[in-house]
């Protein structure tokens, strides 16, 4: 192995894995139907334990729907309510008064945890036999053991009117570590899946 393959190997170390995570779109669905008929006003909802968070999201995803439909950031009607907690009739009361048609709701699925192990690397040593010192390897990274995190996160569409699942998409992102570029690569690629599926409308 080559010295630039050395570094390579180096730069994806468990204590330097920010280089190495990435995020990436692993599924998607949309209901064809709503095509021809697309929603035209959508609440977004972000289920965070952070409020701070939660309402930077929505206002996010909100702004970024915009282009292409009228969308509200569910603080602006609930507050600070987790809307998982709340009947889902009074929810759709609530969206109804506001002729709400559809609803936008984010949120962490699932985390799963995978101990991985990185065998040792080698390099051409400067000796050879001719010199009578055998030593034509030497070691450039030991093996090591981690633990490999990948955090699913996932965007959902309702219809208001009878609670039809119009469209999801799901994130995979491995050994997140920079949090803020994480979320931003997440709700763009969640965002961009939502305006291109075609099931919204202004």
């Amino acid at each position: 192995m080559n010295k630039r393959l050395a570094l390579a190997t180096l730069a994806c170390s468990p204590w330097l894995l920010s280089a190495c995570s990435s995020t990436q779109l692993v599924n998607q669905w949309s209901d064809p139907r709503y095509v021809s008929r697309p929603l035209r006003h959508v609440l977004v909802f972000s289920k965070n334990k952070d409020i701070g968070v939660a309402r930077s999201i929505e206002l996010s995803i909100t702004t970024s729907l915009s282009e292409v439909t009228r969308a509200t950031p569910a603080y602006e009607l609930f507050g600070d309510t987790d809307l998982s907690t709340l009947p889902k009739l009074e929810i759709q009361a609530m969206l109804q008064k506001n002729r709400i048609d559809g609803l936008v709701m984010t949120g962490v699925s699932r985390t799963t945890l995978t101990e991985k192990y990185v065998p040792p690397e080698y390099s051409d040593g400067f000796w050879t036999d001719s010199w009578g010192y055998g030593w034509n390897d030497m070691v450039v990274t030991p093996g090591y053991q981690y633990t490999s995190t990948s955090t699913y996160v996932q965007g959902v569409l309702y219809a208001v009117s009878n609670g039809a699942l119009v469209w999801s998409a799901q994130t995979k992102t491995t050994d997140p570590s920079d949090l803020e570029n994480v979320r931003k690569n997440t709700l763009k690629l969640i965002t961009g899946d939502l305006k291109k599926s075609q099931v919204l409308a202004l």
